[in-house]
């Protein structure tokens, strides 16, 4: 008799031991979850900000961030960027680089002479260029693009966020997405994979998705063309002179 109370006392205390784990399980592997997502996405926002700072250094010797062709005033210009930054093939890197073949996507030494792009040159601004600095904690590309709104060129970086979705409304993005999408590194899947919730824009102050985007700057439209051309001006003064 004593025997069958012990096995029976055994039981209940194995029972009320499975039961508190599964309890304290419950509670919190859901919170260990929202803690690492947490982490995940401090460590892409200070990516994020690092790569801010690289565009910012080069803006500061070039008075412009990259862009390609010889309008800065275009959107598209400064997505068609985007491979320039991205790219792991030698000599090909704008970050890491002074000297990038002239016919390469465009790149056209923003206005400038080969030469005088070298001069102004103080890279590399990242120390570790090409996909790796642009690929966010998910294995999503990061991208770089700029959004015209009438008065200003708002220029972007842009995480997709776990789900691996850009959650983007506005319309003239869908040129953009092609530009950086026919430019890709083959080892990315898709670069803009649009969120199916058509009106979910993380470029919206009430938005409450997981993508996650830095402004980098904001470029006067109005102080942009005319910067440009005294920048053309001297540039075609040196080339005279030399």
């Amino acid at each position: 008799m004593k025997t069958t109370e012990q096995t029976g006392s055994t039981s209940l205390y194995c029972l009320l031991l499975i039961t508190a784990l599964i309890v304290t399980t419950s509670v919190y592997e859901p919170l260990a979850s929202e803690l690492l997502t947490l982490s995940h996405r401090a460590q892409v926002q200070l990516q994020l900000s690092g790569l801010k700072t690289a565009l910012l250094s080069y803006s500061a010797d070039f008075r412009h961030l990259p862009f390609t062709g010889n309008d800065a005033t275009r959107s598209e210009a400064y997505a068609g960027a985007w491979s320039l930054m991205v790219t792991d093939e030698p000599g090909k890197n704008i970050f890491c680089n002074a000297r990038i073949p002239s016919n390469q996507d465009d790149w056209q030494y923003l206005g400038m002479s080969p030469r005088h792009y070298s001069a102004r040159w103080h890279g590399p601004y990242l120390d570790l260029p090409g996909k790796r600095a642009f690929t966010d904690r998910w294995g999503n590309a990061i991208a770089y693009y700029c959004l015209d709104d009438g008065k200003y060129l708002r220029i972007f970086l842009h995480s997709a966020g776990e789900d691996g979705e850009y959650d983007l409304a506005n319309p003239e993005l869908s040129s953009i997405a092609e530009i950086i999408e026919d430019s890709k590194d083959n080892n990315w899947s898709s670069i803009f994979d649009f969120s199916q919730r058509a009106m979910l824009d993380a470029h919206q102050p009430c938005y409450d998705g997981d993508d996650l985007l830095l402004e980098v700057t904001r470029i006067s439209k109005s102080k942009l063309k005319p910067s440009l051309e005294k920048a053309s001006n001297i540039e075609t003064n040196l080339q005279n002179e030399a």
